[in-house]
């Protein structure tokens, strides 16, 4: 199965990685999202370097597996028997039938919770829709960091049979009946109707107007500065204030001086930087 025709498949179903979606732990997508790609199909997730390396390192992960197991093991993409949009990818399938692997290139933390024999909670899911769309009883996650590895069963219980209620409301109620869920905190949601897009239309042309005003206000105000030596000036209508500053004392050679000759009287102001000129320029009402 090539890549188009994988998406086309998940798309019809609720697929591993949706799991945690669905169960609101996953930290890279919402359930609006997801919404999105199955019914409308748009797929704004990309292929990050973490998602290349994870593919890239697979088969090597899956070699490991059978030499420390002795199973023959294969990627399989399968479906519930009788439940079609339960669907799932699996990484490494016993060609006996007797177990499954879900293989995770992991970071530092995550493998050590692995090490601890714990499931990071967003990957929990994942497992357990697996279990699902096997009809199986148990599988095994395998976290990979830095060419260690770490094995943790997972066995069918009673979170399981609870996922499977919540992906069956979100199958039945949202995406078969095409209501979409409510939008959160990290969703954006794409807005198409009229009275939205003519005040985003104003805003825009607006927005445009004032950049341009204020790339012309600040040429006129270096064209009138040039033309107002350092003294106060008024007229068309504008009136320039010349407001002389001192320049800021610089206090790293202040404490120079005072390590280089501690105990002698210093004048500040022989440090200072030299004095600058500011202007105000402010529009006078008639």
């Amino acid at each position: 199965m090539d890549q188009k025709a994988w998406h086309e498949w998940r798309r019809c179903g609720i697929g591993s990685s949706d799991a945690a979606v669905i169960m609101g732990v996953s930290p890279w997508k919402t359930r609006l999202q997801l919404y999105n790609e199955k019914v409308n199909g748009i797929y704004k997730e990309k292929e990050n370097s973490a998602m290349s390396y994870g593919k890239e390192m697979e088969p090597k992960i899956r070699n490991h597996i059978e030499e420390k197991t002795g199973l023959l093991l294969e990627p399989r993409n399968v479906e519930h028997s009788e439940i079609s949009w339960i669907k799932a990818s699996i990484d490494a399938f016993s060609i006996d039938g007797s177990i499954f692997f879900e293989i995770k290139c992991a970071n530092a933390e995550d493998h050590s919770m692995a090490l601890r024999g714990e499931i990071p909670a967003k990957y929990i899911p994942q497992c357990h829709h697996q279990l699902l769309a096997t009809q199986m009883d148990k599988m095994c996650y395998v976290s990979y960091h830095k060419d260690s590895y770490a094995f943790v069963q997972v066995d069918r219980n009673s979170y399981t049979d609870f996922l499977f209620e919540e992906e069956s409301k979100f199958w039945h109620e949202n995406i078969m009946k095409k209501v979409p869920p409510e939008p959160t905190e990290k969703d954006t949601v794409d807005r198409m109707d009229p009275n939205f897009l003519l005040a985003a239309q104003e805003f825009a042309k607006c927005r445009r107007i004032l950049q341009q005003a204020e790339e012309m206000e600040k040429e006129a105000r270096k064209k009138l500065i040039a033309l107002t030596p350092e003294y106060n000036a008024e007229g068309g209508g504008v009136k320039i204030t010349c407001i002389p500053q001192q320049g800021r004392i610089d206090y790293e050679k202040v404490m120079q001086f005072i390590f280089d000759k501690y105990g002698l009287m210093i004048d500040l102001d022989a440090f200072r930087s030299p004095s600058t000129v500011n202007y105000r320029i402010n529009i006078i009402e008639a």
